[in-house]
C-alpha cells in the first residue's frame, strides 16, 4: 500500500474540517455538559454559542444533574427542603407544620432527580455564595484548634468523605431551622423569634424532636460556630457604636437572645 503523508496537499485532507468541539452532535454536546461542574458549565455556555444553544434545548436536565452532583446526593434532600421552605408563602402556622410532616417522612426518600430551573439556581447559588465558604471556614477553624482550650492544634488530615457530608447536611439543616421559625419580615424588629411562625416548644415537637440525637448534637455545633464567628465580633463592633451614641441597641439587645441569633446568623441571601 502506498504511503501518504500528512501535508496540505493530500487530496484526501483537502475537504475536511478541522475536529472542533463544537462540531460534535447534539447529543455529545449534552454529554460534556451533564460532566461540568456549575463554574465549567456557567463557563463554556457563555463562550460558545453551540454549546449555549444545546444546553437550552436540555437546561432543566443538564442543571439538575451538575447541582446534584456538586451539592452531593446525600445533602440533596436537605438542600432541597431549604428551597421550599423559603417559598412559603402563608402565614399561618399550619403551613409550617404541614412542610415539616413532610419532611419527616420523605427525608430519608431519594431525592427528585429534575429539579425547576429556579430551584436549581437558588441551589446552586447558595451553596456557592453561603453554604461552601461558612463550611470550608468551620473545617480550618476547628481543625485547627482544640475545641475547649482553643490552643491550636496541628491537623491530621482533611476531613473524610462521610465527614464532610455531614457537616454540609448539619449546615443546611441549620438554615432549615433559621427558615422555618425566623422572626417574619413585616414584624416589628424587638418581635422575638418565638413570636413568630412557631412558638419554642412547638419548634422542639414539629421539629427538633423527630431528629437524631446526633443530628441535633450538629445543630449546635454550628450554632457555636456562626455565635463565635458572626455574633461576637458584630456585637462587640455595635457596642462601640452604641457607646459612641449611634443608633443600633435594638439589634443588639434583640440579637443577645440565642432565638434571635438562629434567625439571623445565615439570613444573607
Amino acid at each position: 500500500m502506498e504511503n501518504r503523508s500528512l501535508n496540505s496537499e493530500d487530496p484526501f485532507l483537502e475537504d475536511r474540517a478541522p475536529a472542533s468541539l463544537e462540531s460534535l452532535p447534539l447529543e455529545l454536546m449534552w454529554e460534556i455538559l451533564y460532566r461540568l461542574d456549575s463554574q465549567g458549565l456557567n463557563s463554556l455556555v457563555n463562550i460558545s454559542p453551540q454549546y449555549y444553544r444545546a444546553y437550552t434545548c436540555n437546561a432543566q436536565w443538564i442543571l439538575s444533574e451538575v447541582v446534584r452532583r456538586e451539592i452531593g446526593p446525600e445533602c440533596m434532600y436537605e438542600a432541597v427542603a431549604v428551597i421550599q421552605a423559603s417559598n412559603i408563602r402563608s402565614r399561618e402556622d399550619q403551613a409550617t407544620i404541614e412542610f415539616l410532616r413532610r419532611y419527616r417522612l420523605e427525608r430519608w426518600e431519594e431525592p427528585p432527580q429534575v429539579l425547576s430551573l429556579s430551584a436549581s439556581l437558588q441551589l446552586i447559588s447558595f451553596h456557592q455564595s453561603i453554604v461552601s465558604g461558612f463550611v470550608n471556614d468551620f473545617i480550618s477553624s476547628t481543625l485547627s484548634r482544640y475545641p475547649m482550650r482553643q490552643t491550636p492544634l496541628k491537623p491530621d488530615g482533611p476531613p473524610s468523605a462521610n465527614e464532610l457530608r455531614r457537616i454540609y447536611r448539619a449546615f443546611y439543616r441549620f438554615e432549615l431551622y433559621c427558615v422555618l421559625f425566623r422572626r417574619r419580615p413585616t414584624e416589628p424588629r424587638l418581635v422575638s423569634i418565638s413570636d413568630g411562625r412557631l412558638a419554642a416548644s412547638d419548634q422542639y415537637r414539629h421539629f427538633l424532636y423527630f431528629l437524631p440525637p446526633w443530628e441535633v448534637e450538629e445543630l449546635f455545633c454550628v450554632h457555636d460556630y456562626l455565635y463565635r464567628r458572626i455574633f461576637v465580633p458584630v456585637d462587640d463592633y455595635l457596642g462601640h457604636d452604641i457607646a459612641r451614641g449611634l443608633q443600633g441597641s435594638w439589634w443588639v439587645e434583640d440579637c443577645k437572645r440565642c432565638d434571635a441569633f438562629l434567625a439571623l446568623a445565615t439570613s444573607y441571601y
